[in-house]
């Protein structure tokens, strides 16, 4: 089973602000999953969103 990561813990994550993220999923520039009122995270989804936002060197 996927591990599901909870607003905070996206947060730590990413390093980013409840607002910021809450904002990004409104926008939909955040791959996330909706349960109800829960916002959940997939955290595999979360790495490779990360990854297209690297800067090669």
């Amino acid at each position: 089973m996927k591990q599901l990561l909870t607003i905070d813990e996206a947060c730590k994550l990413l390093t980013l602000s409840k607002p910021t993220i809450y904002r990004m999923t409104c926008l939909k520039k955040i791959p996330h999953i909706k349960l109800g009122q829960r916002v959940m995270f997939d955290e595999d989804e979360l790495e490779e969103w990360l990854e297209q936002y690297k800067v090669a060197i």
